[in-house]
């Protein structure tokens, strides 16, 4: 598979005088390891190589993007302290989602829209069989949050919200869009290990230093009973699922 795009999705909150985007400097410097480990910087690339050239770059970018659409002042911020107090939940109000698509070109392009998952609801999950879909943990593509996203057999669970898929040694991996947590009877709470072939999502690195989450190999046997999935957007707690 080649990888042509790649893809960012900032949270973005729209408030009464002001539009908060989330975890840019984050975000920016898994782009911009992804740019580089695939040779992806092409002849359209105008930044500079360090990281905070490339922060300040896109930055600028989403800074003109967001105040000509919203005509509101644009802050950026840190979701650490908005873990704090719980400021991630899942809600929808005034709730946007910033999709930073990058070209091997070099080009950006930078959409921004309303968040359309409802986030009220009560989420079903199911766990894809290896003959549904399943990924090899050898394959370096996985690190990488690649565009377009895979499609998920929506049709043969049209009740799911979510869907989980293993690798090639039956270990839990991640979401379509989303990396996973669960606790277990001793309150530890639990994460998959980069090592089963997933992404190093945003918001997964910063739950595993507040939760102080174990990072290791599970089957769908180890799940125990509260999951909760997360990316940049929500902390959302679900239930599995499996169709009869």
């Amino acid at each position: 598979m080649q990888i042509n795009q790649l893809l960012e999705s900032l949270r973005v909150e729209e408030l009464e005088d002001m539009v908060i985007v989330y975890d840019l400097e984050a975000h920016c410097q898994r782009l911009l390891n992804s740019i580089e480990a695939l040779s992806l910087r092409g002849a359209n690339a105008t930044w500079q190589s360090s990281l905070q050239d490339f922060i300040l770059f896109i930055q600028n970018q989403i800074k003109n993007k967001a105040q000509y659409q919203f005509s509101k002042a644009v802050s950026f911020t840190n979701s650490s302290s908005a873990l704090d107090c719980h400021a991630l939940r899942a809600r929808n109000d005034g709730l946007h989602k910033l999709q930073l698509i990058y070209s091997s070109n070099g080009d950006f392009e930078i959409i921004i829209k309303p968040y359309t998952r409802d986030l009220a609801k009560n989420w079903k999950v199911t766990i894809l069989s290896p003959e549904e879909f399943r990924i090899d943990s050898k394959d370096p593509k996985w690190q990488h949050k690649f565009y377009p996203r895979l499609p998920m057999p929506h049709s043969h669970y049209p009740l799911c919200d979510e869907f989980i898929w293993c690798n090639e040694q039956g270990h839990v991996c991640e979401g379509s869009f989303t990396n996973i947590f669960f606790q277990n009877e001793t309150d530890q709470w639990h994460t998959p290990h980069l090592d089963c072939g997933i992404l190093p999502g945003t918001m997964r690195a910063k739950l595993i230093d507040k939760l102080d989450a174990r990072e290791g190999f599970y089957t769908e046997n180890d799940l125990g009973a509260k999951i909760v999935l997360v990316n940049s957007m929500f902390i959302k707690e679900v239930s599995l699922y499996r169709q009869a």
